[in-house]
């Protein structure tokens, strides 16, 4: 049936009608007054005893307290985002401005650089999301770490697998990628040694090798007694290196049958990988050792249950070398057997401590971007990461103009974003300014933490 509303209306008059009818309201009840203009003008509440025009006027109610403000809104035209600034006044410097219409600019070119990846991450559950760390320098090995695991490569990777777990193994996997040699020694070699291999090389020899691999390192097994050993948890590892004309070596897992194999046949050729079965996850101890021929080793990555999912790095620095060094020897062959969907390079600080010039450093850096992409099947994102000023004096281009190289090649190319470390950290003016770095450059175990947490929030897509 239909709603039968009531009008309720309230007595209206002016003062003067009221005083004239001599009205005296009842207890409650309301009246209107009605002013000159023909508006209500105030309200009084009937006592039963009182006229009208003897009614107190009903008052406002004091005033609540004042509300927030709310934020500012967009002015519209460009946005400029300046430098937040460094903690030394020493040395600081600016980043340069990066200029769009609005804040979700920012947000929408570091969503547009990082779509590849984030989808790698989330199909982690059916396929690795894998991650190349490098090319980068001794930063990126780990100098002034005191243990491998508190470098930021390895912490970045269990941060990124704590927050990106996978439905079977949860934040679990493997240690990863193990290099055959370490040129950074805050924290020892990876494994021990025999034969000829030396225990702390310098690159090249007869041994080594610098020319191939994800690190650009390798070492050559030419004997039995060339021997590298070590203990890993794990359910597998992929052993990395070279084919070089039908070279062998065998693969011993926890002292048992020798195991033969090769990377193929005649001829030289990088990027080969061989996977070996180590049984049920735990601890398991793997010697390789020559065989014939000579035998180019170049790293192993170990799996523990991950080999089919979750997050995979590869950390790949070489103490003190630029930019120069991995444009003209960078690995293709190396980075299409891992296929990554991501490339976070850490350049650039050793070509301006060289006294190079940045434009130079980012040629070779557009050229290293180059050929990443060229090696792998989906299009990856890439993250330019630019330290922190360096202690030292030098005489080529200043520190920001390196800086605001990257953030050029950012600009033009649509893969591309930069995490400014330059912007977050302070200038490294040597041990006894602060406690952020072991020399005038390599960052401590807090640094590499601090790096290694900001890298992941960066990367997260939430």
């Amino acid at each position: 049936m239909a709603v039968d509303y009531k009008r309720i209306r309230v007595r209206r008059g002016t003062l003067g009608d009221f005083i004239a009818a001599g009205f005296i309201p009842e207890d409650g009840e309301p009246i209107a007054i009605i002013g000159a203009d023909g508006k209500s003008s105030g309200y009084k509440i009937g006592n039963g005893v009182d006229a009208v025009d003897k009614l107190p006027a009903l008052s406002k109610g004091d005033a609540g307290p004042q509300g927030n403000p709310g934020v500012k809104g967009d002015p519209g035209g460009a946005f400029t985002y300046a430098s937040p600034g460094i903690y030394s006044a020493a040395g600081a410097v600016s980043i340069p401005a990066l200029t769009g219409n609005s804040l979700e600019y920012l947000q929408q070119q570091r969503a547009r650089a990082l779509q590849s990846w984030w989808f790698a991450l989330a199909n982690r559950d059916y396929a690795p999301a894998v991650a190349r760390f490098g090319p980068g320098d001794s930063i990126t090995e780990g100098q002034g770490a005191t243990t491998r695991d508190r470098r930021w490569v390895q912490r970045a990777q269990m941060l990124l697998r704590r927050h990106f777990p996978t439905t079977a193994l949860g934040s679990g996997g493997g240690v990863g990628w193990i290099d055959p040699w370490q040129m950074a020694n805050s924290f020892g070699q990876p494994a021990t040694v025999g034969g000829n291999l030396p225990a702390n090389p310098g690159g090249g020899g007869s041994y080594t090798d610098t020319g191939f691999g994800l690190s650009r390192r390798t070492y050559i097994l030419k004997a039995s007694t060339d021997t590298w050993t070590i203990t890993v948890k794990g359910t597998s590892v992929d052993i990395h290196g070279v084919q070089v004309n039908g070279a062998t070596a065998t693969v011993t897992v926890d002292g048992g049958t020798p195991q033969t194999i090769s990377f193929g046949g005649s001829g030289v050729s990088d990027g080969k990988v061989i996977r070996v079965t180590l049984g049920a996850s735990g601890g398991h101890t793997i010697t390789l050792a020559g065989a014939s021929g000579s035998f180019y080793f170049s790293g192993i990555y170990v799996n523990d249950g991950d080999e089919n999912q979750g997050v995979h790095t590869y950390g790949n620095g070489y103490y003190g070398q630029s930019t120069t060094f991995f444009a003209n020897l960078d690995a293709p062959k190396p980075i299409a057997a891992i296929q990554p969907s991501l490339f976070v390079i850490a350049l650039s600080i050793n070509d301006y401590a060289a006294n190079a010039s940045a434009a130079t450093a980012k040629q070779n850096l557009q050229k290293i971007i180059a050929a990443c992409k060229a090696n792998v099947t989906t299009p990856p994102s890439f993250v330019l990461m630019p330290y922190w000023l360096r202690t030292g004096t030098f005489t080529g281009d200043a520190w920001s103009a390196f800086v605001a190289a990257q953030y050029e090649i950012a600009a033009a190319d649509p893969s591309v974003c930069v995490l400014d470390l330059n912007a977050r950290m302070p200038a490294a003016n040597g041990p006894a300014a602060n406690p952020y770095y072991t020399d005038g450059i390599h960052p401590t175990d807090m640094s590499h933490a601090f790096i290694a947490d900001q890298l992941v929030r960066f990367l997260s897509p939430m």
